[in-house]
């Protein structure tokens, strides 16, 4: 039982449940099936363009708004999302399929508020929401995977676990962030 799973259906990153998703629930089944597995893999592997673009993204507002945290986080959590890529597109090359995402081809979308008061602070708020959705879709791929493919979970399963940390360490940059945000507004100085 084959899915045929498109871009269109990668999480959108705004909680609604994706088609893709959704077939996994229904493909459980039909675990040992390749062709089934290198689908998902390819959600996967889409997944991982998308948090390149969007580490991309960040860094040029980092540096547009003179922050060098942001820009050094961003770039550490893209260089860690290229090696998701190379990772995943390994893995659907030893299974004999063709990984099918490419970046150049991926939706471009943003959900900043234009009328958010520090861009900064919003585009972290908003890759945080992207990178909770990833590591959704990847428990949801390492769940997928367990009882049958011991090698793919435990890929999967170090992917997610890379992008926690990294969502860890972006919402701690947030955090502190605000709190300089709300101090320079109040006319408090925060100590160094």
């Amino acid at each position: 039982m084959n899915q045929d799973v498109s871009r269109g259906d990668i999480p959108s990153g705004r909680g609604e449940p994706s088609a893709g998703r959704a077939a996994l629930a229904g493909e459980r089944g039909a675990g040992d099936d390749v062709a089934t597995t290198v689908n998902v893999l390819n959600q996967a592997l889409t997944i991982a363009h998308i948090t390149v673009l969007r580490c991309k993204r960040q860094y040029r507002i980092a540096l547009r708004h003179h922050s060098p945290p942001l820009a050094a986080a961003a770039l550490e959590h893209s260089n860690g999302a290229k090696e998701h890529v190379g990772r995943v597109t390994e893995r659907i090359v030893q299974l004999g399929g063709k990984p099918n995402a490419s970046p150049d081809a991926l939706p471009h979308r943003s959900r900043i508020d234009r009328y958010e008061s520090d861009p900064v602070i919003a585009v972290i708020s908003e890759h945080l929401l992207a990178s909770r959705d990833a590591v959704e879709s990847y428990r949801e791929f390492t769940a997928f995977f367990a009882s049958f493919d011991p090698a793919t979970h435990q890929l999967i399963e170090e992917i997610a676990a890379g992008e926690q940390a990294r969502g860890n360490d972006l919402a701690h940059l947030h955090d502190q962030l605000s709190n300089q945000s709300s101090a320079n507004h109040s006319g408090i100085a925060m100590p160094k």
